[in-house]
């Protein structure tokens, strides 16, 4: 493999500066007298109103703010206190620990250059985690060369536990978390800059403010940046409200428990944050294991979608889909009143090399490892037939939500929800068919509500595929489609019917 074609050495390099920056920026305006919060706050909101303005690609605004995360390290943490801060050894010290972090956060991301989505992409806290271990490797050596000594776990702070309004951390962990997902929703559909915009200002909130309550007002503020970067997950992580909540009150917990552990060590609220986001997750995917365990039989599985032909096709037809129902009618085929019907007379001359590439094309779909074998059947089928655009949703209590998708935003899947009781659920009941829009059906509200407008911009037409059990729904596939070639359609969606009936309405 050549990693010069996967890797884009000039990002790499922008991004250690960026880091640099952000790492050596905090620490100086904590050394002046601001609070640790603030002072991350503040180079969050340099950082990504700066890549906003120029256009800059995200993820440098991303370093910037994870060398913030750093730069809250105590100062007594980095040199003794007879050091002056202003001193060459201070300022050495400094810039070597901001160098650490540069490198690091570069390295991680030559990694998810390399394997996209092994260093938790998405996950809320990730950024702090690198910091965090940055700090900790920045500590190392400084022991490892006896010029300081840093204490691991602080056994006076769990006296905090004995006093009740210590545990309102808890809550405020869960309602910055809140905050900071409301404000990423509002503005993140924008530019993905805004994601470090929105954590940022919800952390100047709780700097500001949060610290003026009496007694405990800065751990409180510290609990609340906590909570703030759960908010920064991505929806495809954790997907409903109910689970940033959920994880928002992990967080809390979290912090409490680990209060006494590497007390100062920057980066520990980023970690707090991720091992919260991670719990939830693992929780959440035990959860569907266990469903699917118990619904395994209830899709029926078919026995190749390889055998479909016994011709063989060119290859190129076999990654292209039907993705205009408009062109079809032009071409004199009623497509558009029942799928059940047949569309047009043609045969289908190629067997499609469904396994070609086929572990690449899975590990671009979210959650593809989580499904049970008879969903990931259908989603090879859809996959290898060159649907690039679709959203998966399961019935979970009385809604169905997105359990996988691919090319879906994330501000789409945080809307993308369809309750059962719901006039569009029942019909999809009552039909138990395949169900086609055109671009003017897809302008609907039904779909404009809960798609952003650039996932739905140049879409031709969409078809939905509902999965019953005993007439009652118990998950849909939505696709996607941008094709005009009219022959390319009718084969296509003689392929998706057949498939169809053969796969989900066989049982």
């Amino acid at each position: 493999m050549d990693l010069t074609n996967k890797i884009n050495w000039n990002n790499i390099f922008n991004y250690f500066i960026f880091s640099f920056i952000g790492t050596i920026f905090t620490i100086y305006v904590v050394v002046i007298g601001w609070n640790a919060v603030i002072a991350s706050s503040i180079a969050g909101i340099i950082f990504s109103i700066f890549t906003i303005t120029v256009h800059d690609e995200t993820r440098r605004s991303w370093a910037g703010f994870a060398g913030s995360f750093a730069g809250m390290t105590s100062t007594y943490l980095l040199a003794d206190q007879s050091v002056n801060p202003f001193s060459i050894k201070f300022i050495l010290i400094a810039l070597f620990l901001s160098a650490i972090v540069g490198v690091l956060y570069s390295v991680g991301e030559i990694a998810s250059s390399i394997q996209p989505g092994l260093f938790f992409d998405g996950y809320g806290g990730r950024l702090g985690t690198i910091a965090f271990i940055s700090v900790i490797f920045f500590l190392l050596f400084k022991f490892f060369f006896k010029s300081h000594s840093f204490t691991i776990f602080d056994f006076y702070s769990y006296n905090l536990l004995n006093d009740p309004l210590f545990y309102l951390t808890i809550p405020s962990a869960m309602v910055g978390a809140m905050i900071s997902m409301e404000i990423k929703n509002a503005v993140s559909s924008l530019n993905d800059n805004y994601k470090v915009l929105s954590v940022a200002i919800t952390g100047m909130i709780g700097g500001i403010l949060i610290t003026k309550i009496p007694v405990y007002g800065e751990e409180y503020a510290l609990a609340w940046y906590t909570g703030a970067f759960v908010g920064m997950s991505s929806y495809f992580i954790l997907m409903l409200k109910r689970n940033y909540f959920f994880s928002g009150i992990i967080a809390g917990v979290f912090y409490v428990v680990f209060r006494g552990v590497f007390t100062g060590v920057g980066g520990k609220l980023g970690f707090i944050s991720f091992m919260a986001v991670l719990t939830m997750r693992l929780i959440g995917i035990c959860y569907n294991v266990i469903i699917s365990l118990i619904n395994k039989n209830k899709i029926s599985s078919f026995s190749s979608v390889n055998s479909m032909s016994g011709i063989t096709v060119d290859d190129k037809y076999a990654q292209k889909l039907v993705e205009s129902i408009m062109r079809a009618k032009e071409a004199g085929e009623d497509v558009l009143s029942d799928y059940r019907q047949p569309i047009g007379d043609f045969v289908i001359g190629e067997r499609f090399d469904y396994q070609s590439n086929q572990n690449e094309k899975n590990n671009e779909i979210i959650n593809f490892k989580y499904m049970n074998q008879q969903i990931k059947e259908i989603i090879e089928f859809i996959t290898n037939l060159g649907v690039s655009k679709w959203v998966y949703l399961q019935k979970s209590n009385k809604d169905l939500i997105p359990f996988s998708y691919k090319n879906i935003s994330d501000e789409s899947i945080a809307k993308c929800v369809f309750s059962m009781e719901s006039s569009f659920s029942k019909i999809l009941t009552r039909e138990n068919r395949i169900i086609s829009f055109s671009s003017q059906g897809v302008k609907q509200p039904v779909f404009s509500e809960r798609f952003i407008e650039s996932d739905l911009s140049n879409i031709t037409y969409l078809l939905i595929l509902p999965i019953l059990e005993t007439n009652e729904i118990q998950s849909i596939f939505i696709l996607m489609y941008k094709n005009y070639d009219a022959n390319e359609i009718k084969r296509n969606m003689k392929i998706i019917n057949q498939f169809y009936k053969e796969t989900i309405l066989r049982e």
